[in-house]
């Protein structure tokens, strides 16, 4: 029996501490961040979101990040939102840059992801406070979320959109989302869709809390940790051209289809317009162009070329306008520069549309 008894009981001290190594290794600086360079891996998004409320508890003993971070509220349906007093984000939860409008301003509502929402630069800077500024005919309430997929776009729409009585809603569509709806942990957890038997089955709301999300990640071994995130690793590497690749695409197209149909449904136009991240163009400058991208406007372009409503690819417009587009650090969100071309192609779109006058009001 001993000699049974002193190897489990080495094999027991060896997990112990390669367990012990293993956490103290996930939480150096810089090793989520290395995890997430395929981002779309759960796990690795978990272990980033627990790394990140363990910096802000040890720097204020009393971290409150409404279940992601500082800038976000928890929210059971969506995951999260931008948090009201953050970034001009008012207690209805839309980012605005509080112009005066003209009477019978033109309201559209915006939705979608970091680049709608206008990450990395002032809500002044921002496409949509640019096209506000020069044209107070035209009153945008921004619903965008940083990080959404368009399964977050469209709850959020369905829930949020019909109470601001629009008569437009924006959805700028960018390729990077599309993976999204695969996942249900980017910034924090989120619903996620999948199809049965043709039709959109939602899981996940209401999600978990907090507290039940970080008892959740803490307790979970980190050896198991380790293993899956070598395995989502493998899983997730080009996505969209692999096995999972037509899943997420179709998913993204009943997804579409329903925000479509939530908009008219409230009495609201839909508008979709394809725009380009700087990455994108970057590669399309050098006349190279990443297969995840091709995959990406192939897709939104066979999407569009069934909608009678407005749908458009505004990509090479962008890029013509954009001579030397850079990044912003290294989250590769417009510039200044690059949001005041973005405002001019979508007011363009607007006037084509004839939903704006060609000049505005004095």
């Amino acid at each position: 029996m001993r000699r049974l008894l002193r190897p489990l009981a080495g094999l027991a001290v060896g997990l112990l501490a390669a367990e012990v190594a293993v956490r103290l290794l996930v939480f150096a600086p810089g090793v989520t961040e290395r995890m997430l360079r395929v981002q779309w891996a759960d796990t690795a998004a978990q272990l980033h979101w627990y790394r990140g409320w363990l910096v802000a508890w040890s720097r204020s003993r009393s971290p409150d990040s409404g279940g992601t971070w500082e800038d976000t509220a928890f929210d059971p349906l969506l995951g999260w939102v931008p948090r009201a007093g953050f970034a001009d984000i008012d207690a209805r939860g839309l980012r605005d840059a509080g112009l005066p409008r003209s009477e019978g301003a033109r309201r559209v509502v915006v939705v979608g992801d970091s680049f709608a929402f206008g990450s990395d630069v002032r809500v002044d800077e921002a496409w949509h406070g640019v096209l506000e500024a020069r044209r107070p005919d035209l009153d945008m309430m921004v619903l965008a979320g940083p990080g959404y997929g368009l399964d977050q776009v469209t709850l959020r729409t369905e829930r949020d959109a019909p109470a601001l009585q629009p008569e437009v809603v924006l959805l700028p569509g960018i390729g990077i989302d599309i993976p999204r709806a695969l996942t249900g942990f980017i910034s924090y957890a989120k619903p996620r869709f999948t199809l049965e038997a043709g039709e959109l089955v939602l899981h996940g709301p209401p999600l978990p809390g907090p507290h039940e999300m970080l008892r959740h990640v803490a307790l979970r071994p980190r050896l198991v940790d380790l293993a899956t995130v070598l395995a989502e690793r493998q899983a997730w590497h080009n996505v969209l051209e692999g096995p999972r690749g037509a899943e997420a695409f179709a998913i993204n197209e009943a997804l579409l289809d329903r925000w479509a149909r939530a908009v008219r449904e409230m009495g609201a136009l839909p508008v979709f317009v394809a725009l380009p991240t700087p990455h994108e163009l970057a590669q399309l400058r050098d006349g190279r162009t990443q297969s995840a991208d091709e995959l990406a406007r192939h897709f939104f372009a066979r999407w569009c070329a069934r909608q009678d409503f407005p749908c458009l690819d505004r990509v090479g417009e962008v890029m013509d306008r954009t001579p030397d587009l850079q990044t912003v650090g290294q989250t590769g969100h417009w510039t200044v520069s690059g949001n005041v071309v973005v405002a001019d192609v979508v007011e363009q779109v607007l006037i084509d549309l004839a939903l704006l006058p060609p000049t505005p009001p004095p």
